[in-house]
C-alpha cells in the first residue's frame, strides 16, 4: 500500500488484505476499484466485476473502467470536478493542483456566509434582476473579501449596511417606476 491507503487501513477506515486477487473477493460489493498496476491483474478484477455486474474502475485504465473518477477541488460546499474521461489522469490532477493554489481556502466559508443570508436577501431586494446584481457586488467585492479574510462579524455588519441601503434604493426605484406610470 501506499502511505495514505497505508494509514486509512492502520487507522480501520479500510480493510487491506495483502494478498493476490480472488474473485471471490468481489462477493457483495457494489463498487470495485483497481489499481494494483499490473495488467493481467486488472483484467482480472475488471472481469470478475463485470461478471458479478458490479460497477468497476481500473485505475489509469479506461478500457477496463464503467466509470472515471475526476480530480476534485473541494471547498465544500464549493466543488469543482474535473476530468479527462479517463485519457489522462495526470492531467487532470496537474489542472486540479493549478485549481487549488488559485482557488482561496476559504472559498466553502463564503458559500456559506451567503446562503445564510439568501432568504433575507430575497424578502428584501424581491426584484430577481435588482437581486442578482446585489449577489454580485457582495460576492465580488469588499464584503467577501472580509470573509475570506475570516473577518465575518465585520461582513455581516457591512452586508447588512449594503442590504439596507439597497433595499432603501429598491424601494425607491419601485416607488419612483409608480408615480411614472
Amino acid at each position: 500500500l501506499e502511505s495514505e491507503a497505508a494509514e486509512l487501513a492502520r487507522a480501520g477506515e479500510v480493510h487491506h488484505t495483502a494478498r493476490a486477487f480472488h474473485p471471490q473477493d468481489l462477493d457483495g460489493q457494489v463498487l470495485v476499484y483497481g489499481a494494483s498496476g499490473d495488467d493481467e491483474q486488472d483484467h482480472a478484477v475488471a472481469d470478475a466485476a463485470r461478471a458479478r455486474g458490479i460497477l468497476v474502475n481500473i485505475v489509469d485504465k479506461p478500457a477496463l473502467s464503467d466509470f472515471s473518477m475526476p480530480a476534485i477541488v473541494d471547498r465544500s460546499p464549493v466543488v469543482v470536478g474535473i476530468s479527462t474521461g479517463g485519457a489522462v489522469p495526470a492531467l487532470a490532477a496537474a489542472v486540479r493542483q493549478r485549481l487549488e493554489a488559485v482557488l482561496p481556502a476559504r472559498l466553502g466559508a463564503l458559500a456559506a456566509f451567503a446562503e445564510s443570508f439568501r432568504s433575507t436577501i430575497k424578502a428584501k431586494i424581491a426584484d430577481a434582476p435588482a437581486r442578482l446584481r446585489f449577489w454580485q457586488r457582495i460576492v465580488a467585492g469588499p464584503i467577501a473579501e472580509q470573509v475570506l479574510a475570516g473577518k465575518e462579524d465585520a461582513a455581516r455588519a457591512e452586508l447588512m449596511r449594503a442590504l439596507n441601503n439597497d433595499a432603501s434604493a429598491v424601494r425607491s426605484e419601485e416607488h419612483t417606476s409608480e408615480l411614472q406610470s
